[in-house]
C-alpha cells in the first residue's frame, strides 16, 4: 500500500471485504493445513489493505486547502504532545480545540520563536508551554515539505505517519486561554512526561549525561548534543539510548518477578494469596502493567509497541494455557503494531526491532545442563551470550547497510560492555531518580514560600 501513486477506489476496497470474508470462512472450515495458511494469508492481505487503505484516506482528507497556504489563520489550539525548545524557540503539536474553518488540518506542528534582538528575561520570551494549555495564535499555516534526498530521512512521509498534515509559524503574541491537563488520556500521559522531564532537569542540571538519562526515562531526544550521537552511531550503541525492547522487557521482568515473590508470601486470613490466583499470573499481569505504563512514558514507539505486544501474547497464552511459539508471538505482535499503525514499516526502526528479536529467537535456545556445575553454567551463559552478541551483529550487518547506510565494526565489543550495564543498571536507576526528581519536584518549597520563611 505505502509504494501505490494511488489509493484504491471503492470497487477494489469492496472487493478486498468480500475476498476477505470468504477467505475467513474457509480458514475456519479448512481442514487442510496448507489451504488453512494460504486462506490466512489472503485474509491479513485483504484486512490490512483495508486498513491501511481507510486511515491514509482520513488523513488526505485532512489536508490544509489552497485557500489556507501561505496565509495567517486565527486559531484557538490545544497543545497535544511534549514540547521541545527554550525560552527563545519552541516547536510542539498542536490541535484544534474548537471547530476552525474548512480546509484546516485538525494537527498542526507549530513553531513559535522569540522576535530577533529580543533581550532574555522580557515579556517577548517564549513562556514555557504544558500538554493541555488552550491558546489563541495567529498561524501562517504552510503544507509540510522536506528535501527530496534518496538517501535522507523523507519528512514529509515522517509527518504523514504522525498525521501532521500541515506547520505553522506564530505571529504576534499568542493569548493563554485555559488549561486542561485532563482534556483527554494522551495529554495525561504528555502531561506526566513533562513533569517527569522538569523534576529530572531540576535533578540532573546542566551534567552532560542529563539529556541522555532523560531519553532513557521518556524517550525525549532532544537534548542530546550532536558530539555524543556521533560517539554512539561509531559505537553501535544508540539503539541503547532510546527505549527499546530490551529495556521494557527488563523493567517489566523485574516488577514481574518482584510482584510474583511477594504474592507467593502474601496470606489473607491465613489462606496464601496464589490459592487464589497463581503467583505465575500475578507476576505477569503485573508485568504487563508496568510494560504498559512504561511504554506509554516512553511515547509509545515502534520497539515499545512491538514488546508491549508481545508481553501481552506471552501473558494471554500462559493465563489460557495455550501452546504458543516464539515465531507466533512475534508475528501477532508484529500484526498488532502495523494494524495500529500502517506506517511502520517504513521506519528502518521497525525492520531492525523485529530482525533483531527473530534472530534471537532463532538462536537462544541453547539447553543449559541442570546438573552441571556453577562454573560450567557460567562459562555456557557466557559462551551463548557472546554467540548471540556475534550472530546478531552478522545478521543485522545487511539491514543496517541498506536501510542506515553504515556499519559499526567495534559494536560487538561495545555492546557488550553497554548493553548489560545500561539495560540491568542504568536505565533502573534513571527511572529511580525521575520518580525521586518528581517527589522532589513537588515536595520542594516554591521561592514564594522561601521567602516568606
Amino acid at each position: 500500500m505505502q509504494c501505490l501513486p494511488a489509493l484504491p477506489g471503492p470497487v477494489l476496497l469492496s472487493l478486498a471485504v468480500v475476498l476477505g470474508g470468504v477467505a475467513l470462512i474457509c480458514w475456519a472450515r479448512g481442514r487442510h493445513t496448507v489451504l488453512r495458511i494460504v486462506w490466512a494469508l489472503v485474509f491479513g492481505l485483504c484486512a490490512g489493505t483495508l486498513n491501511a487503505s481507510l486511515q491514509a484516506q482520513s488523513r488526505l482528507d485532512d489536508a490544509l486547502a489552497d485557500v489556507h497556504q501561505d496565509q495567517v489563520s486565527r486559531l484557538i489550539v490545544r497543545v497535544a504532545e511534549l514540547p521541545d525548545g527554550d525560552d527563545r524557540h519552541q516547536r510542539f503539536v498542536a490541535e484544534l480545540a474548537e471547530p476552525a474553518r474548512p480546509g484546516i488540518p485538525s494537527r498542526i506542528q507549530v513553531t513559535w520563536q522569540a522576535p530577533p534582538g529580543a533581550k532574555r528575561g522580557t515579556l517577548q520570551d517564549v513562556p514555557q508551554l504544558l500538554p493541555g494549555q488552550v491558546w489563541r495564535m495567529a498561524l501562517v499555516l504552510r503544507r509540510p515539505h522536506g528535501v527530496l534526498n534518496p538517501a535522507g530521512p523523507d519528512a514529509e512521509a515522517r509527518m504523514f505517519a504522525r498525521s501532521l498534515r500541515a506547520v505553522g509559524t506564530v505571529r504576534g503574541q499568542p493569548k493563554l486561554l485555559d488549561d486542561q491537563p485532563w482534556a483527554s488520556p494522551g495529554i495525561v500521559i504528555e502531561r506526566a512526561r513533562h513533569l517527569v522531564r522538569e523534576g529530572l532537569r531540576k535533578a540532573l542540571g546542566e551534567h552532560r549525561y542529563a539529556p541522555v538519562l532523560i531519553a532513557l526515562a521518556i524517550g525525549d531526544q532532544a537534548g542530546v548534543a550532536r558530539e555524543d550521537w556521533r560517539i554512539f552511531n561509531r559505537s553501535g550503541i544508540t539503539h541503547l539510548v532510546s527505549i527499546s525492547g530490551m529495556h521494557v522487557t527488563s523493567i517489566a521482568g523485574i516488577a514481574g518477578v518482584l510482584v510474583a515473590a511477594l504474592w507467593r508470601r502474601g496470606r489473607w486470613r491465613g489462606v496464601g494469596w496464589a490459592e487464589f490466583v497463581p503467583s505465575r499470573v500475578a507476576g505477569g499481569a503485573a508485568a504487563a502493567v508496568v510494560a504498559l505504563l512504561y511504554c506509554l512514558l516512553a511515547g509509545w514507539g515502534v520497539p515499545a509497541r512491538r514488546t508491549f505486544f508481545m508481553l501481552s501474547v506471552v501473558l494471554a497464552a500462559a493465563m489460557s494455557r495455550l501452546p504458543l511459539t516464539a515465531g507466533r508471538v512475534l508475528a501477532c505482535a508484529a500484526a498488532g503494531v502495523v494494524a495500529l499503525d500502517p506506517w511502520a514499516p517504513l521506519s528502518a526502526g521497525f525492520w531492525l526491532s523485529f530482525g533483531a528479536v527473530a534472530i534471537l529467537l532463532r538462536i537462544a535456545d541453547a539447553p543449559f545442563d541442570a546438573e552441571a556445575g556453577w562454573r560450567q553454567r557460567w562459562m555456557a551463559r557466557l559462551g551463548q551470550a557472546t554467540r548471540l552478541q556475534l550472530l546478531v551483529t552478522l545478521g543485522l550487518t545487511p539491514l543496517l547497510a541498506f536501510l542506515v547506510y553504515q556499519v559499526s565494526v567495534g559494536s560487538p565489543l561495545a555492546n557488550a560492555v553497554a548493553i548489560p550495564s545500561v539495560t540491568f543498571v542504568v536505565t533502573p536507576l534513571a527511572l529511580l531518580c525521575a520518580v525521586l526528581s518528581v517527589c522532589l519536584l513537588y515536595t520542594s518549597p516554591s521561592p514564594r514560600d522561601q521567602r516568606g520563611s
